[in-house]
């Protein structure tokens, strides 16, 4: 079985619990090519993940 890190790894869900910046905000950003699929993010199921690197990079004045 392999072994992965999921360290700087967050749903979309968790961002916004945290962070603040709404769910649907970011469902927009992928929708409009903001992030880069299976790169910045990816969907598994219905759950969206985001990189740390990605969240940082595009969300930098929406942070708290």
């Amino acid at each position: 079985m392999a072994s992965g890190n999921f360290k700087g790894l967050y749903t979309f869900l968790y961002i916004e619990a945290i962070y603040g910046v709404d769910a649907s905000c970011l469902r927009k950003k992928v929708a409009r090519g903001k992030f880069v699929i299976d790169e910045d993010i990816k969907k598994i199921g219905t759950t969206w993940i985001i990189t740390e690197q990605a969240m940082i990079k595009n969300l930098k004045k929406n942070l708290k």
